[in-house]
This record gives C-alpha cells, structure tokens and sequence, in this order.
C-alpha cells in the first residue's frame, strides 16, 4: 500500500499555516477542461478519468423511420434482366350480341412481356487495424461501421424507391415518380381528405380496376391532412386515455370512400429542399460546379406563370453524378416573366461532368438564400444543357404517393441479397462491401396515383431541417 510516509510526510493533513492552506487549494483544483492543458503546475486535469456514459445515443434516423423498404415484397431472382407477363385486358372486341344461328364474334386476351434490370447499390466501409485492438465505447470498430454503413444504404434504398430515375442517373432504378402513371397537381395546395377520396377512387375505377391502401407522405403533409379530417368526423373516445388525462388521437387510417388507406408519413420524401453550400463527394470524381453558358431569359407563350406569379425570380443550380455533387452556381442577376412566358438558360459543363442538373429557384422576390428545388434535368451530352422553366413544378412543394401495396402492383426484385463482403488487404486496415443488388418493379404502374406540388397549409408550420 502506498501512503504519503513513503514521500516524506508521515502527517500530509497538517498541521499547516494559512499560506499552506492556500497553496493546497491550488494544487486540488480540478478545472472543467475538455482538452489537455499541458504541464501546467496546479491543474488536476491529469489525474482526473474521464467519465463517459455507456449508452451511445442516437441523433439520427431509426429503422422505424423506415416506411416503404420494410413494406415491400421482396422476390429473389436469378438473372440480370428480370421478364414478366401482364395482362392488358381480357378482351379487345365489341361484338357481344348476335342474332340466332350467327357464330359469336371471334376475341382475344392481351398480354404483355415486360422487363427490368437489375442494379447495383452498395457502400465500402473501412477500419484501421489498430482500431480493431483498441477497447472502442459501446462496440468494436468493425460493428460501428457496419451499422453506420447498413443504415446508409437503407436511407439510400428509401429515396431512391420514390424518386430514383434511370434517365437522370443511369446506374439508378426508377422509383415511384418514374413507373406510377398517374398524377394529380394540386398547385400548392395542400393534402386533404378530398383529395385522397379522389385518389382512391382513380385507383378503383375502370380501367384501373386497383384499390389503394397505402399513402406515403413527407411528414408536415401528413400534419395537414389530419388537421384537414380530424374536426369533420366523429371518434369513440377511449375511457382509459380519457382517464389518464390523454387529449387527442392518433390516426393512422383513413377510411376513403373505396376502403381503408394507411398513412405513412416519411422522413425520406423530400419536401421543399434547399441546395447544399459545400460539394460532397470524392474531389477527383464529383462534378466540378457548372458554368452558365447563358444567362436568364423569359420568353414565349402558355406557361403555367400566371400574372399573380409575375415578379423577379433568382436560380441556382447544383451539378450531380453518381458520386456526389458540386457547391451551387449562383446565376447572375434576376429574371421576371409575365404571364404565359417561361425562363430559359443554358449551363455548360464543368470537369469532371454531371449526369444531371437540380434546379433550384426562389420566392417572387426572394433572395438567393430563398431558393429551394423545383425539378431535374439530365444533361445533353452536347456540353451545353437548356434549362425550360414553365413553372410546371413549384419550388418548396413536395409529392405524396397513394398506392395499392402488394405484390399485384410492385415487388422488389433482388439478385444479391443484401451482403456484406470482406475485401483483401492492401494496406494496414480491413475493408468490406455491403451490397444489394436489385430493382423495384412496378408491374401495375395504374394502380397508384402521385400528388405534386403539393403545399402547407396556412395556418402549418414550416420544418426546418437544421
């Protein structure tokens, strides 16, 4: 046992005058600091351990954030490009009624052979050997980055399943917006009960013959539509929350004129989003930030800018590839159309090159830091890309998808499962792939229904993602 005899003080308590009681508090101060101060005489931070609580909590997403993945049925195929058969209609003629002794008129069935290809998704994770033997908090290297890597891809997967799109990103599945046939534009109007009877009842008639059961949502929708329906009908209350003190009830079904559909709320389906400040992605690989080639127009006839619309527009514009994407190209000055016309500009390449453009445009009369997405646009192969904006799609909206979910409408097809790869060693650290490789095959594409341009209601809140 070590005691202070052993340093020459057998009585380390005293007896001691007031200036040595002075310069014990000084020596026993333990300070609050977080990083190292040095040698530094009186300071007790090296002889202080750190006190670190055993529970990592998480500030982001959970797999119950999860809507549409988890949902899905997923069928396992066995070749890179999947086939399937439709059937189009069990008839295509119009005789029906003859005479007596007439042979009825000869009809037939359509079908169809459809296909679709698989595509790759996937990320590679890496840890140092060192890492691997050092005592890391709450799990191993190798468990900490593949839960963050696994989490990644499924956030990856959600997206995409709503709006991947193959004609802008070639490596990319095409989601909901790319397969489901019909729309509705509700001109930033917001979600209501109304508008979901509508959709339920696209859906069940002919010739879609479907029955909707499902409606994903961004998640201030979702407020909107149950702010919409909540005070227009009548509840059961329930004795046990009653007594408890609960107000209020959470709905989770509304029942359309055509059966029960599920609400999902999403945190996945953009809503609204505002263009990075900083490019992500490998430097050497990413798109470089696009020049403008030339500068804002308007022009022509039969636009959707009506003359409440008329004002001064700003436009920015974010280059994208299938490894990241460029910081924003202010474009230079404003532009005010009247109505009927549309804005026009061109943007030229940058190096590396884009697959495609975000177009990001702001309020009537708004600042550039108003900005927020409007649509897509592929680039033309020709170096220079024309940008049309018809006002088709109104920025700070967002899209809702009603659908019939089962296997008769859509099915994920998978060829790989999703997998984790060990990969050989090239330098002093381990790496893995986590794979799937796949595709959402949307086999009745009429049996769903997209709203865009869907808005808030005036009296919502707006979220604000930071």
């Amino acid at each position: 046992m070590i005691d202070y005899s052993q340093f020459g003080s057998p009585m380390p308590y005293g007896p001691w005058d007031d200036d040595q009681v002075s310069e014990l508090s000084k020596a026993l101060t333990a300070g609050t600091d977080i990083n190292t101060p040095g040698a530094v005489a009186g300071s007790g931070f090296p002889l202080r351990p750190e006190s670190l609580d055993g529970t990592l909590y998480n500030l982001s997403y959970r797999m119950e954030h999860l809507r549409l993945w988890p949902q899905l049925i997923k069928d396992d195929v066995w070749n890179t490009v999947n086939e399937f058969n439709v059937l189009r209609a069990h008839g295509s003629g119009v005789a029906f009624f003859h005479t007596e002794g007439d042979l009825p008129a000869e009809d037939d069935s359509t079908w169809q052979r459809m296909y679709a290809t698989v595509k790759c998704m996937g990320c590679t994770r890496r840890y140092s050997i060192m890492a691997s033997m050092v005592r890391m908090a709450h799990a191993n290297a190798e468990t900490h980055q593949t839960l963050g890597g696994t989490m990644w891809v499924l956030e990856q997967l959600e997206r995409s399943l709503f709006a991947g799109n193959s004609d802008l990103l070639s490596a990319s599945f095409d989601g909901y917006d790319k397969q489901i046939t019909h729309t509705r534009d509700l001109r930033g109007r917001p979600l209501t009960g109304d508008e979901v009877n509508y959709g339920a009842g696209l859906v069940f008639d002919a010739p879609n013959y479907g029955k909707a059961t499902d409606l994903y949502m961004p998640v201030g929708v979702d407020t909107d539509l149950i702010d919409d329906i909540a005070p227009n009908a009548r509840y059961q209350i329930n004795p046990t929350g009653y007594q408890n003190g609960h107000a209020g009830m959470q709905i989770k079904v509304y029942d359309t004129q055509r059966g029960p559909v599920a609400l999902q709320p999403d945190v996945f389906i953009s809503f609204g989003d505002v263009p990075a400040a900083a490019a992500a992605g490998d430097a050497a690989k990413r798109p470089s930030v696009p020049v403008e080639a030339v500068q804002l127009a308007a022009a022509g006839s039969g636009s959707q800018f009506t003359a409440a619309d008329v004002g001064a527009y700003r436009y920015k514009v974010v280059a994208f590839n299938a490894y990241g994407y460029s910081i924003p190209l202010y474009l230079t000055g404003t532009i005010t159309p009247t109505a009927g016309q549309s804005v026009t500009f061109s943007i030229g390449d940058g190096s590396p090159v884009a697959a495609y453009y975000k177009i990001y445009r702001s309020t009537k009369g708004g600042f550039a830091s108003a900005c927020k997405f409007a649509f897509s646009i592929a680039r033309d192969t020709s170096g220079t890309t024309v940008v049309t904006d018809s006002n088709a799609y109104i920025p700070g909206t967002g899209r809702v998808y009603l659908v019939q979910q089962n296997r008769e409408f859509n099915q994920f097809k998978r060829l790989l499962r999703f997998m984790k790869i060990r990969l050989g060693m090239v330098d002093a650290s381990y790496r893995f792939m986590l794979l799937l490789f796949g595709n959402l095959v949307v086999q009745a594409p009429n049996k769903g229904v997209i709203f865009f341009n869907v808005g808030r209601a005036n009296r919502s809140p707006t979220y604000d993602a930071t």
